[in-house]
Formats: structure tokens, C-alpha cells, sequence
């Protein structure tokens, strides 16, 4: 995570952060310095600006891709983040499916036929697995934290299927 602002024409050279605002916080702070500059990706994200004049002054995303570090106003990357995408926003929309007259009169409240399993992610792309976790997988967050990297395994669940009936047994 690294805190900048976008200085007359140029992004002032990053600091390390420790803490971050939330959302909230952060527009109650700036004001309407600070308005939402989101995307179609992220709707309520920070940053991203159409022009030199409007980004003059305003906190870039307080998380970024370190392989798509923004270097100018121009740059449009896609946001980063650890928090879940709304399945309204356009990442997992584009995988909903297609809700139309014949989805209406044949199958809802069903799913429609062409949904994709992507839209059940609800985590950014670069932090989704690409297989489904069966727990013990190793996890490694890096830049999160003041003291360094956090390590642990993911948790293993054993489920215990049970039935209970209350009427007599059928078979």
C-alpha cells in the first residue's frame, strides 16, 4: 500500500503507509476534493481521473497493483484489492448470465443456463485460486501489515452430513 497524491502534473514520490481510512472516512475528510472517481470495475473507487486538471490535488487508490503502478492521470488500471467485488459491478456482472423474456417465462427463479461459476467469486482476480481450495493451501499477505508479511494455512472444514427425521422411517 503506498500513499500519493498527483502534484501539478506528476505523482509525488510514494510513502508506505501503515493505515489506511475507510471509504467513509475518507470522503467525509477530503469533501468534494474527494468525490467518487470510480469505474465500471469499482464504483466507489478512488483515483482514477479523466484529466490532469481534475486529478491536480487528489489522493490516488490507496491500493494498487504493483504490477500496474499508476505513473500518470492517463493510466487506467484495473483497481486493486482484498475486499469482495458486489456481483452488480462490472468484473463479476459480465458472468451473471442473461436475464431476459425467455429467462423470466422459463426458468425463474432459477439461475439461467448460460451463468458462469466466476460470478459466485466475489475476490479480486489475481487473489481468486484458480481450483477450489480443499484447506491446508498456503497463504502469504504481503504489504498488509507494519511488522512484515502474515503466513498462515488456509483452515480445513470437515462437513458431517446428518439427517433427522421426526415421522417414521421410509425406504
Amino acid at each position: 500500500m503506498r500513499a500519493q497524491f498527483l502534484l501539478a502534473h506528476s505523482i509525488h514520490r510514494a510513502r508506505p503507509a501503515t493505515r489506511s481510512p475507510s471509504q467513509k472516512k475518507r470522503h467525509d475528510e477530503h469533501g468534494a476534493r474527494c468525490r467518487n472517481s470510480g469505474t465500471r470495475h469499482n464504483p466507489v473507487g478512488e483515483g482514477l481521473v479523466p484529466s490532469f486538471t481534475s486529478a491536480v490535488d487528489r489522493a490516488l487508490p490507496n491500493i494498487e497493483d504493483p504490477n500496474q503502478l499508476i505513473q500518470s492521470p492517463s493510466d487506467l488500471p484495473i483497481p486493486a484489492g482484498f475486499g469482495p467485488i458486489a456481483r452488480h459491478w462490472g468484473p463479476r456482472r459480465v458472468f451473471a448470465g442473461t436475464y431476459d423474456d425467455a429467462w423470466a417465462t422459463k426458468h425463474a427463479p432459477l439461475w439461467p443456463a448460460d451463468l458462469d461459476e466466476r460470478f459466485f467469486r466475489a475476490a479480486s482476480p489475481g487473489l481468486q485460486a484458480p481450483e477450489h481450495l480443499v484447506g491446508g493451501e498456503p497463504v502469504r499477505l504481503v504489504g498488509l501489515h507494519p511488522d512484515g508479511a502474515i503466513e498462515f494455512a488456509a483452515a480445513r472444514l470437515h462437513l458431517a452430513p446428518r439427517s433427522l427425521s421426526s415421522g417414521p422411517a421410509q425406504e
